[in-house]
């Protein structure tokens, strides 16, 4: 199977505008729950988090932030439903732009935007001209690199200059940060939130949490909602969150459901990305059912069990496929769609990319 879809897939306007419209309400939504739970550290246990991501916290100073966001959508028989939103460190921003390269040969279709360019757009209306903005990343993967060499060069042209480099190069201080020298004035962060206590205690990645002096994309905080478990406190917070609960299916704790008993029921680890360790009974494959239902076990405050929808399939370019179409926000606004595509109702690192367009008006 290709990596890339042989061509585009193709949006009504009125499927886009409802998309749209959903995953700005829902960032409204998420905002608002994430700012109520930061001064509800009782619960900070409930959504996963170590004791290490609770200690750098609790210490948050809030410090001038852009947030991005993704919400991933499917087709199912109830209509749009979400399976997550990446709210920490959401990815696809280089594969969403592969839509702009076939805009020539669709004369019929428009852009539904540029997310990478919308995030660095909201960077530089905060910084200073030739400002440099840090790109932290994990050094050590390829895929992660390639994404911060095309934010460089979204950087390079709204004259900024970028920085790749690790979490541990940034050197911080009360009056702002450096790279070997350089003066930060913002960090887009590629890192993980729930991988950065695992730096060493000294290398000050406490300050990812936020920072009077440097503006910061996305802020340790993001992981208050990144959490799956996230759906498990609505109960115990003011916050009314319609939209999620009309679009994300019902979620509950993972020792109540394994998928071997009841396959109406899926797991997903809690802070799990690309689909890794998703048990679905008749997908996963047995050793994936058998290890996700062993560790939701023994480790039930790492998983979370999801009522399972039922993915419709579409016509795609070598038969039925099960198409996911992740919507970005930045900054409580609409910014683009990143889309893959899977034979089977899984998307993980086996998925195809395919290029999101919506029709004309």
């Amino acid at each position: 199977m290709a990596t890339i879809a042989r061509g585009p897939l193709v949006l009504t306007r009125s499927a886009w505008e409802t998309l749209a419209h959903d995953a700005e309400a829902l960032t409204r939504e998420t905002l608002t729950l994430e700012t109520e739970l930061l001064n509800r550290p009782d619960l900070w246990p409930d959504l996963g988090l170590s004791r290490s991501l609770r200690r750098a916290l609790a210490r948050t100073k809030q410090g001038p932030a852009v947030r991005v966001m993704r919400f991933d959508f499917h087709w199912t028989t109830s209509g749009w439903q979400v399976s997550e939103v990446n709210a920490d460190v959401p990815g696809g921003f280089n594969e969403s732009a592969i839509a702009g390269l076939m805009l020539p040969h669709q004369p019929e279709c428009r852009s539904v935007g540029d997310p990478g360019n919308a995030l660095v757009t909201a960077i530089a209306a905060w910084v200073p001209a030739k400002a440099t903005i840090a790109l932290v990343h994990a050094t050590a993967y390829s895929d992660d690199r390639q994404v911060m060499e095309f934010l460089a060069d979204a950087c390079s042209r709204a004259g900024l200059e970028a920085r790749p480099c690790a979490p541990d190069h940034l050197q911080w201080t009360t009056d702002g940060c450096q790279v070997a020298g350089q003066a930060i004035a913002a960090v887009i962060r590629f890192f993980p939130g729930e991988w950065l206590p695992a730096l060493p205690r000294d290398s000050g990645w406490q300050h990812l949490a936020g920072h009077q002096a440097v503006v910061l994309a996305n802020p340790l905080s993001a992981v208050l909602v990144q959490s799956k478990r996230l759906p498990l406190v609505w109960s115990r917070l003011s916050t009314p969150c319609p939209t999620w609960q009309r679009l994300l299916p019902e979620t509950g704790a993972a020792r109540l459901r394994t998928t071997n008993d009841d396959p109406e029921w899926i797991l997903k680890p809690v802070f799990g990305r690309v689909g890794d360790g998703i048990a679905i009974t008749g997908v996963s494959s047995e050793k994936i059912l058998r290890a996700s239902a062993r560790s939701a076990w023994w480790f039930p405050g790492s998983w979370i069990a999801q009522r399972r929808f039922t993915s419709v399939a579409w016509d795609g370019p070598e038969g039925p496929c099960h198409p996911c179409i992740g919507v970005y926000t930045v900054d409580g606004q609409v910014a683009g769609a990143y889309g893959r595509f899977a034979p089977v109702p899984l998307i993980d690192h086996r998925a195809v990319d395919v290029p999101i367009l919506v029709e004309a008006p």
